[in-house]
């Protein structure tokens, strides 16, 4: 039964309840009010259940408790409650649960650790609090996990069971402590988002260990000290955000090994996704997966699994085909010192480039014409010198150029991309009156 994307609205009847059926979709509607407690119990038969945005309340009824239920998307509602409501009984062959975006509060029972089918687990943008319990480590078949967006605390479990991890989504929270050595045993890790959080310490030397990485977003924490030149043996890497630290070296030259998108033959390589039940789906860059082990559901029924990355001076959230294109790296609001590596240059397929707010000195590199596919490109608020390359003229794809606060000299550039630039670009640099005024007559 699927009645999704209509404008059904009112209450679902508890009578429903008595219908046999195994499939049921009534996401993306105007529903509200209460789930009838008869829906948990009368439908024995259930394995998947699908009320995603929609304007539902109060408590979850336990669906727990169905045999039967493999897949159950309750997100973006105002449901609210407890965990323990939801993971009363933890003998369900639950295989994936998006409680995403409601009001559920409480702490994570120890108990989620008995879901040893669990495969995605979403959970982002609740009231969940107190400390992320180590029994999660328990989940070995796991595959996302997305606790984003609550008021967690304390350090991250050890996850020392969980080799399936692909995904893992903390950010926006109070967790604190170091990312754990244990973590590098997820071999399969292609994302990991800890942004925003309190975590302290080095960045560890073993992350070269995450082999399949494509996302790694550690902005806006108290990382200190360098930047370890084991990242640039992350040969799958597409985005990198290191940005709002206390980051307190040189750009490590060896990032020019980064891929950020270069591949031999140009492209990313194809690899192969398992999906639920057996199935195998290629994909490009695992952002996408299956939720239903049933082969023949909708385009509806695909995950596709997003990132936040600032660039343009905007915060974006990039996602699906989108979020597997895109390549950026943001090194912003450190302590960095020194000059700006010229191999820097070399990431010819790089699309954001943001390494405003350091202390680099020196010129800008000449080879940053090598940068073909830039779009974004912010140096502001460093120490540079000298004049800015007029072979940046080259780069056909530049729409956000930034400079303002340096020591920068001369004439900019004014034929290309930089005839859409003004003075705000250039601000607070060694610019006399008559080039300032040169810049406003290019528009």
């Amino acid at each position: 039964m699927d009645i999704s994307w209509n404008s059904f609205e009112g209450n679902i009847p508890s009578s429903i309840g008595k219908m046999n059926i195994w499939y049921m979709d009534f996401s993306h509607n105007n529903f509200s009010g209460e789930l009838p407690k008869q829906l948990a119990t009368d439908w024995n038969n259930l394995v998947y259940l699908k009320l995603s945005n929609n304007f539902l309340s109060g408590n979850i009824p336990k669906f727990g408790n169905s045999v039967n239920m493999r897949v159950l998307f309750l997100d973006n509602n105002k449901f609210s409650g407890t965990l323990e409501d939801v993971l009363e009984n933890n003998n369900t062959p639950l295989t994936m649960l998006d409680i995403s975006n409601n009001s559920i509060s409480g702490t994570i029972p120890s108990s989620i650790g008995m879901f040893s089918n669990m495969h995605v687990l979403l959970m982002a943008e609740n009231l969940l609090e107190g400390e992320i319990p180590i029994e999660i480590s328990n989940m070995s078949s796991l595959e996302v996990l997305d606790l984003s967006q609550n008021k967690l605390i304390g350090s991250i479990p050890k996850f020392t069971n969980m080799k399936s991890l692909s995904f893992l989504y903390l950010e926006k929270n109070d967790l604190s402590g170091s990312i754990p050595f244990e973590l590098s045993q997820s071999s399969q890790l292609k994302l990991l988002d800890l942004t925003d959080n309190k975590f302290s310490g080095k960045i560890p030397n073993w992350m070269d260990n995450l082999s399949e990485l494509r996302v790694l977003l550690l902005g806006g924490n108290n990382f200190e000290g360098d930047i370890p030149t084991q990242l640039c043996l992350l040969k799958n890497i597409t985005i990198m955000d290191l940005s709002r630290n206390m980051l307190n070296a040189s750009i490590p030259s060896c990032f020019q090994n980064l891929p950020f998108g270069r591949y031999d033959d140009g492209y990313l390589p194809i690899f192969e996704t398992p999906v639920f039940g057996g199935f195998v789906t290629p994909y490009f860059f695992n952002s996408s997966l299956k939720s239903s082990f049933y082969p023949f559901l909708s385009d509806g029924d695909v995950l596709h699994l997003e990132a936040e990355f600032i660039t343009k001076h905007m915060d974006y959230y990039y996602k699906g085909k989108v979020l597997e294109n895109m390549t950026g790296l943001d090194l912003s609001c450190n302590n960095l010192t020194g000059s700006i590596p010229s191999q820097i240059g070399n990431l010819e397929k790089l699309i954001a480039l943001n390494l405003s707010h350091n202390y680099l000195s020196g010129p800008i590199p000449i080879t940053f014409s090598n940068l073909t596919q830039i779009e974004s490109l912010d140096l502001s608020y460093n120490k540079l010198s000298g004049e800015i390359p007029s072979q940046l003229t080259l780069l056909n794809f530049l729409s956000t150029f930034n400079v303002s606060y340096n020591n920068l000299s001369g004439t900019p550039p004014s034929t290309g991309q930089f005839q859409d630039f003004d003075e705000e670009n250039y601000r607070d640099n060694f610019l006399s009156q008559n080039i300032q005024t040169q810049i406003l007559d290019m528009k």
